[in-house]
């Protein structure tokens, strides 16, 4: 049951309060956590009845802690658990059904064999969320197809937890996309408070000056890193809003993750031999740095802009120069891929969108069409090559 994995992160008391409801010619048994609704719907399945009956898999109810749902509703999080964990849930979530395929299994772990071989990272106020391995059940005495729907319908991730493992109540990280939305009944995003925060503690006024340091200091901790990881690994991070979370320290940009290893997309022009050839996270570098402009800065950082731009009154013109600013003036930006990848990304007249939309409509989740709009860090100034 499992490959490719350390140890589980599961506290000893729960260990030790499942292997109570085990009999002693079944100690050897391994934990395998399940979401609660997942647990619900498998049991209904006549293969998984059948496994019970024969005693291969021991079905032991709610055991543990009490756990949180993240906002992907399927990851699960304590501060009590040492890594978050990645369930299955046979529910379409947006364009997808939220099971594990072991594709996916073997693409995340083969993106995180590459990000550790590039640990320890050299970017003050960054971290890539470790994913450590994965754990499911593994039925080699049924056909392929229902062996295959077993694996993924049972599959569990295991991602490093920040909150215990780095920070204090004080400095909890939070999703970026639970800052971008306007709450019912009020009238300002989340996002709006804390830099409204951060002025106060800093004695200045909210005025466009500290909006655009605010949003200076937000991306050379999140967009500055995530490029040069592009530049100089190929490592083409999937940090969209949901995908990435920050600490604000009262307000002010402090540290930044990246989270869920699934989505990395490698270039093969830059990945050298860390990876086999035949590895599913690996792409032509034009299909990695589409996905990183769409991801990051489409996605992302068009987000974020938007949303502090309507509730502080500075235009999203503006904010995209901070931006373009920050970007052509990193002097870390020096070797001739980096300099090709700015100039690109300051003259290119459109970027990519996803047609979300359009591409659920014709079921194309894994294949989406794609709209061009424009650039809008595409102005009319003087780019450096």
């Amino acid at each position: 049951m499992g490959r490719r994995h350390r140890h589980p992160p599961f506290p000893t008391e729960l260990l030790e309060e499942a292997h109570l409801k085990l009999s002693f010619d079944r100690q050897h048994y391994q934990l395998l956590p399940c979401h609660p609704w997942q647990a619900k719907h498998l049991l209904t399945w006549p293969e998984v009845q059948e496994l019970i009956q024969s005693g291969q898999l021991v079905y032991l109810g709610a055991l543990g802690v009490p756990v949180h749902p993240t906002s992907s509703v399927r990851t699960v999080w304590s501060p009590e658990l040492a890594a978050y964990l990645k369930l299955p849930l046979n529910v379409r979530i947006t364009n997808f059904i939220r099971v594990n395929p072991l594709d996916q299994l073997e693409r995340t772990l083969d993106a995180a064999t590459y990000t550790e071989s590039l640990r320890p990272l050299p970017y003050e106020g960054f971290t890539i969320l470790a994913e450590a391995g994965y754990r499911t059940l593994v039925a080699s005495h049924l056909p392929e197809a229902t062996r295959m729907k077993l694996i993924e319908s049972f599959a569990v991730i295991f991602r490093q937890n920040p909150v215990r493992t780095e920070h204090d109540d004080a400095q909890t990280p939070v999703v970026v996309a639970s800052l971008l939305e306007t709450r019912p009944g009020e009238t300002t995003a989340p996002l709006y408070r804390f830099v409204e925060q951060a002025a106060e503690v800093r004695g200045a006024a909210l005025d466009a000056d500290f909006v655009k340091a605010w949003l200076k200091r937000y991306v050379e901790i999140s967009l500055l890193p995530l490029l040069d990881l592009f530049f100089r690994h190929g490592y083409s991070a999937e940090a969209h809003v949901q995908n990435s979370m920050v600490t604000l320290d009262h307000g002010w940009p402090a540290h930044f993750y990246v989270r869920d290893l699934e989505g990395v997309s490698v270039s093969r022009e830059v990945a050298g031999d860390v990876l086999t050839a035949d590895s599913v996270a690996l792409y032509e570098d034009a299909q990695a740095w589409h996905r990183f402009k769409y991801y990051i800065l489409v996605n992302h950082t068009g987000h974020l802009l938007h949303a502090l731009a309507h509730d502080t009154e500075v235009s999203e013109g503006d904010l995209w120069a901070v931006v373009a600013d920050t970007i052509q003036s990193h002097a870390g930006f020096a070797s001739e891929r980096a300099l090709r990848g700015v100039h690109s990304l300051l003259t290119t007249p459109h970027f990519a969108a996803k047609a979300n939309l359009i591409s659920r409509f014709q079921e194309r989740g894994e294949t989406p069409l794609y709209v061009e709009i424009p650039n809008p860090l595409f102005q009319k100034r003087e780019v450096t090559q």
